[in-house]
């Protein structure tokens, strides 16, 4: 098994949803990657077994019950 993190991220494009992944080495260089995307809806790190360890949520995102 892989020691790789992963970086997902959702962008609402035209009324359609774009989940894009990002594979890193490292959990800084995830992290690094994550806190500098910008247009996502949402930001998810996860580590190499697969759990979420941090969600990133940009200045300009709102809460919506959708």
């Amino acid at each position: 098994m892989s020691k790789h993190h992963r970086v997902r991220t959702h962008h609402w494009r035209l009324g359609r949803l774009e989940v894009k992944d990002q594979i890193f080495e490292t959990e800084a260089a995830a992290l690094e990657f994550a806190n500098n995307v910008e247009g996502a809806d949402s930001v998810k790190v996860f580590d190499h077994q697969d759990q979420l360890t941090h969600d990133v949520v940009g200045p300009d995102s709102t809460e919506s019950y959708a």
